[in-house]
């Protein structure tokens, strides 16, 4: 789009990693100059690339990593079927275990990305293809991530992409996680955003049009009328990991986007960190069920799903609970 292409500084197209072909398909594309040595990652053609004035948000056309992009998805996958669901989408738990029985295992692959990790290889293309160093990172970073997305989506039923990993390369970085979002949908996994959002009345609000939906903006026209659109953010999952501990009114915006818009969210209930337990594992007075804040948390997450649409007892707000701690479990 040419408002994307405009952003950023001025740089050089992005190159091609490959020669004529299709990607992923039969051919075995070689790096320029090293004709007997195939490449250990295979970038997208740079249709599929945002950064460096490629077409934005991975909306190639053609194949990617083998299969049709776009297509990834049986025609209807993830709606609800009947009258009583007509134009719905399927609850996020619904969605969920049809995820998992089809892959067959409950598999969800972390999206961390750590360039000091990636191959060399990737990175030098990276600082070839983007002058800025910001832009340079986010295409490895994007680049490494579908590679990682092409390796699961076989087993995986999602993928959790966290954001911090991204955001600090700032808008480019920002950019590879919405290019990463959308190519992980169209291979048929479900997205679960590691984001720990969670704030108070309009903020808490935008945090979930920024992770499940879009802003609807409105403002005073002047001679042509009032301007209102409804504006995609780019970075729209299936779920979000939340915060709770603003209480029921920072949470309430992202739960009414899973009783509208079907989508989930895992709330922060005990974490695997050492130091969670100065909080999480405090004693509580009153005499209630709950004897920790950890359990507070927990009695929430189930008076969360009380009304909520559920699959075969399940609800779309789950808990996260560190397998670091077994012993409270018992």
């Amino acid at each position: 789009r040419a408002d994307e292409r405009r952003a950023g500084p001025p740089v050089r197209p992005a190159r091609r990693l490959f020669g004529a072909g299709r990607a992923g398909g039969r051919h075995r594309h070689r790096l320029a100059g090293r004709p007997h040595r195939r490449p250990r990652i295979r970038p997208l053609p740079r249709a599929q690339h945002a950064l460096c004035r490629a077409p934005a948000d991975g909306l190639g056309v053609g194949r990617a990593g083998g299969r049709a992009a776009g297509h990834a998805r049986r025609a209807g996958a993830g709606r609800m079927s009947g009258r009583e669901g007509a134009g719905r989408i399927a609850p996020f738990p619904k969605r969920l275990a049809d995820a998992v029985a089809e892959k067959g295992g409950p598999v969800v692959v972390g999206l961390d990305p750590r360039p000091e990790w990636f191959p060399p290889d990737v990175l030098a293309e990276g600082r070839r293809a983007c002058e800025d160093p910001r832009e340079a990172v986010a295409w490895a970073v994007a680049t490494f991530s579908r590679a990682v997305i092409d390796a699961v989506r076989d087993v995986a039923a999602a993928v959790k992409p966290q954001v911090a990993f991204f955001e600090r390369y700032g808008w480019p970085g920002m950019r590879a996680l919405g290019e990463c979002i959308a190519y992980a949908k169209r291979q048929g996994l479900l997205v679960i955003v590691d984001g720990k959002r969670n704030d108070i009345g309009s903020t808490a609000a935008a945090y979930a049009q920024a992770y499940f939906g879009a802003a609807e903006t409105s403002t005073p026209g002047r001679d042509d009328g009032p301007w209102t659109a409804r504006i995609p953010s780019g970075l729209e999952a299936d779920a979000l990991t939340v915060n709770p501990y603003l209480g029921t009114d920072g949470v309430e915006p992202f739960l009414d986007a899973c009783r509208r818009r079907g989508k989930g969210i895992f709330v922060l209930v005990r974490t695997s960190n050492p130091s969670g337990a100065e909080l999480q594992r405090l004693a509580l007075a009153g005499g209630g069920t709950a004897a920790t804040v950890a359990e507070q948390v927990a009695d929430l997450v189930v008076r969360w799903n009380e009304g909520m649409p559920t699959h075969d007892g399940y609800g779309p707000v789950g808990a996260v609970v560190g397998a670091t701690v077994p012993e409270e479990a018992r």
